[in-house]
């Protein structure tokens, strides 16, 4: 196993010295070009770094609330309660904008909507 190690390390090696000459045979522009995409590369890569950093520390942070959310049965009342207030807080403006939908329509209007629900079901 060793000596694939050192074997793959050579390859490496020899890799980098051959990417290390092609840049070195490129003209000026091309030289421009990949040094800004490799700039690109490494801004990208560290960025990428920080957010897979912080998107970590909030999946542990997750985590521990899920876990003591789980240990307490308080707390699990409390978020099924705020589920159904969402749900019917959603309900409520959903009836509040037909009301004033009807409000804003003519008598006439009014009836054949009711024509159409009374068809409906």
């Amino acid at each position: 196993i060793e000596q694939q190690i050192k074997q793959v390390e050579a390859d490496i090696d020899a890799e980098k010295n051959l990417a290390g000459r092609l840049v070195k045979e490129m003209d000026r522009e091309q030289r421009a070009r990949y040094d800004e995409l490799k700039g690109n590369t490494e801004r990208i890569g560290s960025e990428l770094q920080k957010r897979q950093a912080y998107l970590d520390d909030l999946n542990a942070r997750l985590e521990g609330m899920e876990a003591e959310l789980r240990q307490n049965p308080v707390k699990q009342k409390a978020v099924a309660l705020y589920d159904q207030i969402h749900a019917l807080e959603q309900k409520r403006d959903k009836l509040k904008a037909e009301a004033e939908q009807q409000q804003t329509l003519s008598p006439e209007a009014q009836r054949e909507k009711l024509l159409e629900a009374v068809k409906a079901d």
